[in-house]
C-alpha cells in the first residue's frame, strides 16, 4: 500500500460559496477589477495551455527505435508505444512517494517531557536520585508593592534534594541631595544567586537576596518600608 500524501490545493473550489435567501449587490469598481483580473489571468493560462499541447503533439511523431540492443528492430512513433504514458493526475500530489504505507503512530516521535525528566535521573550503584522543581516569581520590574511589567512565574531543577535558590535584586539610585541611596525597583529571578551587595555605576547601586523555598522572592520580605537602603559612605 503507498504511502498517502497531501494533495496540491489549486484543484479545490473555494469561490462558489451560496447562502439562502441572499443576493449579493456588487460595486461596479469592484466588480470590473474581479473581471478583468480573472480575464488576464484565464488568457494567461489559454496560451500555456496551447503551447504546452502543441509541445505534447510534437512529440507525439518522435521515432523510437523498437526493442532494446542489440534486438532493435525498426522504429516506432512515440504514439503508437503501448503502454502510453498517461500521469497527468501525479501533479496533484505533493511530497515523495513512498514504497510502503508506515501508520501515523509507528512514525518516528519527538521527546515529551517525561523522556526528557528521566535523561537528568542519575543511577550510580544502584542509588536512585530524586529530580524535582524549584518554582520562583518572574517580574522584569516590581515597585516593592506590584509586578508592572512581565509578571509569571520560572523554575529550576532540583537534585538530590537540593536545594535552589530563587533571586530578588533591589536597585537603589544615589540623592546627592539627601546623600544617600533610594530604592528604585526590584526584579524578580530564576538566575543564579550571588548574594551581596554590589556597586553597578557611581550612581546605581543593586542589592541581592536569595530564598530556597518556592516563590519566596518577594522584595515586600527584604527590603525595609521607608525602601531607603542606607546613607552614602
Amino acid at each position: 500500500m503507498a504511502q498517502r500524501s497531501m494533495a496540491v490545493e489549486f484543484p479545490l473550489v473555494l469561490y462558489d460559496c451560496k447562502f439562502e435567501n441572499i443576493k449579493w449587490i456588487y460595486d461596479r469598481e469592484v466588480q470590473e477589477f474581479n473581471v478583468t483580473h480573472l480575464q488576464q489571468l484565464w488568457a494567461n493560462h489559454a496560451v500555456k495551455t496551447q503551447m504546452l499541447y502543441s509541445m505534447l503533439q510534437g512529440l507525439d511523431s518522435v521515432a523510437l527505435p523498437c526493442g532494446t540492443g542489440p534486438k532493435m528492430d525498426g522504429m516506432i512513433e512515440w504514439r503508437n508505444v503501448k503502454p502510453s504514458v498517461t500521469k497527468q493526475t501525479s501533479a496533484f500530489v505533493e511530497g515523495v512517494k513512498m514504497r510502503t504505507y508506515k501508520p501515523l503512530m509507528d512514525r518516528p516521535k519527538c521527546q515529551g517531557l517525561e523522556s526528557r525528566i528521566q535523561h537528568f535521573r542519575v543511577n550510580v550503584f544502584q542509588v536512585y536520585i530524586p529530580i524535582g522543581f524549584q518554582l520562583c516569581r518572574r517580574c522584569e520590574f516590581h515597585n516593592g508593592y506590584s509586578c508592572n511589567h512581565v509578571i509569571g512565574s520560572c523554575w529550576k531543577f532540583k537534585i538530590a534534594n537540593l536545594k535552589r535558590a530563587c533571586v530578588t535584586d533591589n536597585f537603589y539610585y544615589y540623592d546627592r541631595v539627601a546623600d544617600r541611596y533610594n530604592y528604585r525597583y526590584s526584579v524578580l529571578s530564576c538566575r543564579t544567586c550571588e548574594e551581596g551587595s554590589f556597586m553597578l555605576f557611581h550612581d546605581l547601586y543593586r542589592e541581592t537576596f536569595c530564598c530556597t523555598e518556592d516563590n519566596c522572592n518577594d522584595p515586600e520580605k527584604n527590603m525595609d518600608i521607608s525602601k531607603i537602603a542606607m546613607s552614602y559612605p
